[in-house]
């Protein structure tokens, strides 16, 4: 392979248009003719001149100051092509103009900056091509007088006096114009052939040192394909002896593979009849996963069916524990009424027979007393119209008359208890109640409608009974306790009554009931207390929260028919499942323990107050 060869700096040629001679030949030219260019220079100027003059006019004409140097700096880098030649030459186009108020101007030279903050040359030369823009458009501006160096008319009449004293005429003035535009235009050559040089060479130094680098490069290539081929030599040799043992070994393997033939041949036919096998204990396993799955329904039915069971057993449990706890209490609650009732009998033993000495006392006088009554009503509705208060009458009747009445009054009221108590011994306790409370009352009724005041406090009331109403108290077997304390305390009351009626006998006193406090009634009984659980309330728990909500439940309640009071819903957000404390009407009770009633995992329990659950749970 050949081999790139190294250049040098000495093997460079320097471009004739940098050598001094050629440029004699326009210093001895005359000061009239212009300066004159070869014709290959003035060609390519030209028409690269012309051509960046006309994109400066058509494109950056346009642009603000600031992108107008911008892009034309950038157009000259690309363009390669020198700014200070691009001045020049706006600078001629200026001075063709007619109107150009510096005749005489020359440009400013622009050099480096002395200091890092100024101005590089590239910048200044581009305010100089705009202002040079502008004044070839016709605005001259304060920015031209900065770009030229203008000669005053002053030092150019001292320059005419001085040489009108020396030579006096005006040709040489002339003449020395010509010859300092020329000499001008020849510095601005140098100045861009110079700046042309010294980018030439830095480019030929880049692209030989570039080539240094290539001809580097290609060397170490080079090397590593010569390396590579010999590799490549070392690898077909030793691919041409695999090859060879590979031959050898495929002979072997031909004859293997005839064996293998007559081998697979009688597998061939042992795999059909495995496979005919494997085809019937695939059915048999078919079948039994059908079964397995029916056994797994059935034991998912079973198993809700043994939850739901569950339950229902749990639920009954505790009802019937329920039930045994409130027997249990229910019959030793009786138990010791029965004790207390009968250790009341033995101590009311005693009182009986004072009962029944005080019988046998009053009957005696129930008809002096019934005389004593028709009397008064007599006096009552006589001829005599003068009126007499209700106690005036009264006073005639004696205490003993109001007493017998009470006693007969009495008697025919245990007659009655008598024939009911005989007739109807398993509601004994009710019945001695109502009794009671209807003879205090008939008692209390006559009292006040007497109203009888008796200044005859020799009341009898020892004197015997009556055969006839002894033969009946003795005859009857059933006699309550509760009768004849109820009799007795009605006697005592009886004479307590009478004695603190004698100090107010003598008084009018007038009661006023309103209507709206009090509407009295005959035959008024009594207020009877209905015992009855109003309110259920219920623990509800297992309550899904990825199904169920607390309107959910609402909804599902309402639904339902369940009578709802209240109800207050628990969500935890660390729990899984919600609850809700639910109070009903005792009505629905039933319901709410059937767990039928309930979603799945839903479960109730009677709702507990925090003292009691805290300590069930103490103790548990």
């Amino acid at each position: 392979m050949s081999y790139l060869t190294e250049l040098q700096s000495s093997d460079l040629l320097i471009h004739p248009s940098f050598d001094g001679s050629q440029h004699e030949q326009y210093y001895n030219l005359p000061l009239s003719q212009p300066c004159p260019y070869t014709e290959n220079d003035s060609n390519t100027l030209e028409n690269t001149s012309n051509e960046f003059i006309s994109l400066i006019y058509n494109e950056l004409g346009s642009l603000p100051r600031d992108t107008f140097i911008q892009e034309l700096i950038q157009n000259c880098k690309s363009s390669n092509k020198d700014i200070e030649t691009v001045r020049h030459e706006l600078f001629d186009v200026v001075k063709r103009q007619q109107n150009f108020p510096y005749p005489n101007a020359i440009l400013k030279k622009r050099l480096c900056p002395r200091k890092l903050t100024g101005d590089s040359v590239e910048s200044k030369l581009g305010n100089d091509c705009y202002a040079l823009y502008l004044a070839s458009v016709g605005e001259f501006g304060d920015d031209l007088k900065n770009a030229l160096s203008v000669k005053s008319s002053s030092s150019s009449n001292r320059t005419l006096s001085c040489t009108d004293e020396i030579s006096g005429s005006q040709n040489d003035a002339t003449v020395n114009l010509a010859v300092k535009d020329t000499l001008v235009r020849l510095e601005n050559d140098m100045i861009l052939l110079k700046s042309e040089y010294a980018r030439d060479s830095e480019m030929f130094n880049r692209s030989i040192e570039e080539l240094k680098k290539e001809n580097k490069q290609l060397k170490d290539r080079d090397f590593k394909y010569s390396d590579r081929f010999k590799n490549l030599q070392n690898q077909i040799n030793v691919i041409k002896t695999c090859t060879e043992t590979f031959q050898t070994d495929m002979k072997t393997i031909k004859v293997q593979l005839q064996q293998n033939c007559e081998q697979n041949s009688k597998t061939n036919s042992d795999l059909k009849s495995l496979v005919s096998q494997f085809l019937e204990s695939v059915k048999t396993v078919t079948e039994m996963k059908s079964d397995i799955a029916k056994i797994h329904e059935h034991i998912t039915k079973h198993t809700v069916n043994m939850k739901s069971i569950d339950k229902t057993v749990k639920a009954e449990s505790e009802r019937l524990n329920r039930m045994s706890d409130t027997r249990a209490i229910g019959v030793s609650s009786l138990k010791s009424k029965t004790d207390l009732i009968n250790s009341k009998l033995k101590d009311l033993d005693a009182q009986v027979e004072l009962a029944c000495q005080t019988y046998s006392s009053l009957s005696v006088s129930v008809s002096d007393v019934r005389k004593r009554l028709v009397n008064a009503e007599k006096e009552l509705k006589t001829v005599n119209k003068k009126q007499k208060t209700y106690s005036e009458i009264v006073k005639k009747v004696t205490p003993l008359t109001l007493v017998e009445n009470k006693e007969a009054n009495k008697v025919n009221e245990i007659r009655k208890i008598n024939d009911v108590n005989n007739g109807n011994e398993v509601n004994k306790d009710n019945t001695e109640n109502k009794v009671n409370e209807h003879f205090c009352k008939s008692t209390a009724r006559y009292v006040s409608s007497q109203g009888m005041n008796s200044n005859d406090t020799s009341c009898k009331l020892n004197s015997k009974p009556k055969s006839t109403q002894l033969d009946e108290l003795s005859n009857r077997d059933s006699v309550t306790t509760a009768e004849i304390h109820n009799t007795f305390h009605d006697a005592e009351s009886a004479k307590d009554h009478i004695k603190n009626s004698e100090d107010n006998g003598n008084q009018n006193i007038l009661v006023h009931f309103p209507r709206s406090v009090c509407n009295p009634v005959h035959n008024f009984t009594g207020l009877i207390h209905v015992e009855r659980k109003r309110v259920a309330r219920f623990y509800v728990g297992g309550i899904d929260k990825t199904v169920s909500s607390e309107q959910g439940m609402r909804y599902f309640l309402q639904q339902s028919g369940i009578r709802v009071t209240f109800l207050r819903y628990f969500d935890k957000q660390s729990f899984k499942t919600a609850s809700a404390q639910l109070n009903i009407d005792a009505r629905d009770e039933h319901i709410i323990h059937d767990s039928s009633f309930w979603p799945k995992g839903i479960f109730t329990r009677d709702w507990k107050p925090w003292a009691s659950f805290i300590h069930d749970k103490g103790h548990a």
